[in-house]
């Protein structure tokens, strides 16, 4: 059988993200294929060394139809778990996010995710491989 594969976009597909990283973070819940979509549009344009500001265009057009209040913790547990969640919230600097688009879609999310984000600026980083400390109970 063939490694699974997920299309980004039309004629690009990559390899889904690994079970284990998956079952981590979800469990016994069934994974969903919109976080895990966002999850790769991150990696493939982080690991891809894109410039800041395009990868904070291509993740807040990815997530604006598919992130939403009851799933973004499983999108950064899935972040943390692949070593890139730090990068994502780099996304929000001001230099980057210049319209401040994605911190208000982030914020409007979940408004304690400035948290997250201000303690991605300070001198500790919030996320040490593994899961998540930011996860939702």
């Amino acid at each position: 059988m063939a490694d699974r594969q997920v299309m980004l976009s039309y004629g690009y597909s990559v390899p889904a993200l690994p079970e284990p990283l998956l079952r981590g973070v979800y469990g016994e819940r069934t994974p969903d294929p919109r976080v895990e979509f966002v999850a790769l549009t991150v990696a493939c344009y982080v690991r891809a060394n894109a410039t800041r500001r395009l990868t904070r265009d291509r993740v807040l057009r990815a997530m604006e139809a598919r992130i939403t209040s009851s799933n973004v913790y499983d999108l950064i547990s899935l972040l943390a778990g692949l070593g890139i969640a730090d990068e994502f919230f780099g996304l929000t600097a001001r230099t980057v996010d210049e319209d401040g688009a994605f911190r208000e879609f982030l914020l409007g999310l979940d408004p304690l995710l400035i948290d997250a984000i201000r303690h991605h600026k300070g001198p500790n980083k919030m996320f040490t491989g593994g899961i998540s400390t930011w996860a939702r109970p």
